[in-house]
Formats: C-alpha cells, structure tokens, sequence
C-alpha cells in the first residue's frame, strides 16, 4: 500500500477501535448499574461476571493491538526484528490460541523475508492440513511455494507451484471465488522468466498494478523486475533497481540479495 493506503488503514482501524470501545463502556456501566441496584448476592455475582468479561475483552483488544502493529512493521516497515519480537510477545500472551490461525499465515512471510526457504517450505508442510482448508489458504501455500523454489533455483518445484497455481485460477466458476491476494501478472512474468522469455517477463511484470502493493511486495516486484533486466543484459537498469530494493527493503533478506547482486537464473539447481 502507498502511503496513503497506510494513513487509511490506520484511520479505519482507529474507527473500529473507538466504536468497541463505546459498546464497553455501555457494557460496563450496565454491570454497574446491576451492581448497585441489585440485592447484596446477585452483586458479587454480577461484578464477578462483569470483571471475568472485561479481563477477556481488554487481553483481547491488546492482543490485537500487538497483532496490528506486528503487521505493520513486517510490511510497511520491511523491520524483520520488530516483527519478530511482537510476534513472540503476542504468542506468550494469547492464552486462548485465539491468533493461532493468523500466525500461521503471518509465519510464512516472516520465513520468507528472513530468507529461511527451505524452513518456510517446512512450515506449509508441517501445516498442511490448514493450508489446504479454503481456496484463499491453498492459494498462499501455493505461492509460497513458488516464490521459495524462486529463490531456491528450484525448476521443478517452481514449474510444480505454478502448474498447481493455475489449475486453481481456472477451477474457479467466478474471479469473487478467490481474494486478489495476489497479482496474477506478476506471477506470469516470473513463469515467463523461468522459461527465459525476459521480453514477456518484463512487459507482465511492467504492467502489474502496484496502487494496493504496500512497501514489502513493492521491494519484492523490484528484485524482480531487476533481474529480468539483467537478463535482458539492461545492466544499468537492473543495478538501479537492485538500489531502490536496498532503499526500500530494511530488514528484509532481498536487501542482502540485492548489494551482493545475486542473479535468479535457475541454472544452479540439479
């Protein structure tokens, strides 16, 4: 998201905040009002119930405090670490495993910004029956999947993904069946980089709408677009890419990727 898009996000989840926080406050003094004006035992009764509540509901809204910021700092902020430390606090914290599902998703960008492939590709593994439980779960494992055999050089687990990929996007009856998580030209540029059609590569990935990219898929669709123009020997092109991925990436491992100006060419895997 550009920076508007980051202003908007805040404001709308600022305006979700305030709004649950006006239904506890009535909650609450309704419980107060239960427990002045109800006989001596219905009181404890009812202040035992309200406080059990209010426990429940503020650990709740904390927690997901931790959980937007920690989104925040991982693809706004490309800050691995920040992420990472939130990540943990919210895990010792979330005592009803209420987050366990989202922590799934958020573990295989942190896995692939860290630059942990062959981890990540464990993790879709380990968790293969969450990933295989909607079509918007399966799409991410399965682009997951190719973006570690990207970097892996891996052809035949990339060409596997990608075959995977489309045989999702053509199974579906309407677009509405799976969320625009991501962009499906993108995605084709890299298979037309893979077969070494670098023209095609570079006028798909020229042509991807980044208006919703937030700064993280921003940085990744530079190191892409690099390296179809080193491909295309647009030396001083792709160097200057490789720079903006620098400028833009912090934390995320595409920065280390990017000074020692490593090439995705997938001649290395056997």
């Amino acid at each position: 998201m550009n920076k508007l898009s980051r202003i908007l996000f805040k404001h709308s989840s600022s305006i979700r905040k305030w709004s649950n926080w006006t239904l506890y406050i009535i909650f609450s003094a309704y419980i107060l009002y239960l427990v002045f004006t109800t006989p001596q035992p219905l009181k404890i009764v009812y202040g035992m119930i309200g406080l059990v509540v209010l426990s429940i509901i503020l650990l709740f809204e904390w927690l997901k405090s931790l959980y937007d910021r920690m989104i925040l700092a991982l693809t706004f902020d490309c800050n691995q670490e920040k992420a990472r430390q939130l990540r943990d606090q919210l895990i010792k914290f979330d005592y009803f495993h209420g987050f366990a599902p989202s922590l799934k998703l958020f573990d295989t960008l942190l896995l692939l910004d860290q630059g942990a492939f062959q981890e990540c590709l464990s993790h879709l593994d380990k968790h293969h029956r969450f990933f295989h439980g909607t079509k918007d779960y399966l799409l991410i494992n399965y682009h997951t999947q190719m973006q570690c055999a990207y970097y892996l050089n891996n052809r035949e687990l990339f060409d596997d993904s990608l075959k995977k990929l489309s045989q999702l996007k053509y199974s579906l009856q309407t677009k509405k069946d799976l969320s625009p998580l991501y962009s499906w030209e993108e995605i084709d540029g890299l298979h037309f980089l893979r077969d070494k059609r670098y023209s095609q590569a570079l006028k798909k990935l020229e042509g991807v709408d980044t208006t919703n990219f937030n700064p993280r898929e921003t940085t990744y669709l530079l190191f892409e677009k690099a390296q179809v123009n080193h491909a295309l020997n647009k030396s001083s092109e792709a160097h200057r890419l490789l720079k903006d991925v620098i400028a833009q990436g912090n934390q995320l491992h595409l920065v280390e990727l990017a000074k020692r100006k490593e090439w995705i060419t997938f001649e290395e895997h056997q």
